[in-house]
This record gives structure tokens, sequence and C-alpha cells, in this order.
């Protein structure tokens, strides 16, 4: 009888042991899964911006394209303000089948600062001699790509209200970069002549 009564606490013992050597309690899974929310919501700013900055160069080069078929109909017209006429809808027109949204008369961009929704395209201002085109409102992380890649195209750029290159000059890089250290988003301003 003794023996019976040493095997089943061996037993007991074994299942015991066996119950606590593997696995993990609810508190430690609860611990795991609210560190893994936390990085989660730190990284997601991150890869927004990453995002946008991937996506960048795309929409600088429909934009440059877009601004040459704009510079090449403006070339045809033999006066001193080949641009008179040319709409936002007329951009938007150019932009169709692009990176860019374009709905009717409007075009659209998603590489703007977080939390905001699309940001319009804009031509602005009265066209004339020149033609400039805003971009509403670009992710910090993809205002650089937007403006390296544009250089070439606009005779002159502002960011907000800083004039980052001017006719006949290259820009600074310096410039450009702290132009473009706006969080809520910047605005870029194309002349083109």
């Amino acid at each position: 009888m003794q023996n019976m009564i040493n095997i089943t606490r061996r037993t007991r013992k074994s299942i015991r042991c066996k119950n606590n050597e593997g696995g993990f309690t609810f508190i430690e899974l609860m611990i795991v899964a609210a560190i893994i929310a936390i990085l989660a919501v730190l990284a997601v700013p991150v890869l927004q911006g990453l995002y946008r900055e991937y996506r960048a160069p795309y929409f600088a080069r429909d934009l440059a394209r877009a601004v040459n078929t704009l510079q090449g109909a403006a070339n045809t017209v033999a006066t001193a303000t080949p641009y008179t006429g040319v709409t936002t809808a007329t951009l938007a027109s150019a932009l169709k089948d692009t990176a860019f949204s374009v709905s009717g008369a409007a075009a659209t961009h998603s590489i703007q600062a977080t939390g905001l929704a699309p940001q319009a395209v804009a031509v602005t201002g009265t066209p004339g001699a020149n033609l400039v085109i805003t971009v509403s409102k670009v992710h910090e992380k993809a205002c650089m790509p937007m403006l390296t890649q544009m250089v070439r195209v606009a005779e002159s750029i502002k960011v907000g209200t800083t004039p980052v290159k001017v006719a006949g000059a290259q820009p600074a890089i310096a410039t450009l970069q702290s132009a473009c250290a706006v969080p809520a988003g910047a605005d870029i301003e194309y002349t083109i002549q």
C-alpha cells in the first residue's frame, strides 16, 4: 500500500512539474502584446514618411513630364504670354494616367504630410509669360525628392515663403534641406517660363 502511495505522489509531482515547465501566463502574453502595440504605434509615422519618400520621385517625374507637355504646347503659341489660359484643369489633364489622382478638373497627390487627406496640385496666379504650379502640404520626407527632380524643369522654386532656387542659379543643398523641415507639410511653388 505504501508503495502505491509513493507511486501516486511521484506521479503527481511529475504532472505538476510538466505543467509548470512550459508555456506563458496570460499576464506575460498581455505584456508582450502591449510592447508590440507600443512599437507599432511608434513605427507607423516613420514608415509613412519612408513610404512617401519612396513615392516622391514618381510624382516629381510625372509632374516634370506634365510641365514639359505644357511647355511644348506653349512653344507653339507665338506670343509673349504663352501660358495664358492654362488652368488647374489643363494641368489635371496633363497629369492623367500618372501617380497623381485626377478627378475632373482637379489633381491631388498622396505624398502629403501625416494626418492630412490627399492634397491639391494647382496652377496658381494668373498664367501668362510664366506658369506657377503649387503642390500643397508635401511630407517633409518627400520634399527633397520633389525639389531635386524639379530643379531642372522649374526656373525658380519656393518652399513656403523661402526661395530655394532663383532663375539662373543652382540651389544650395542646405537651403533645400532646411526649407523641407516642415512637419505640417511644405507648400512647394514651381515657376516655369
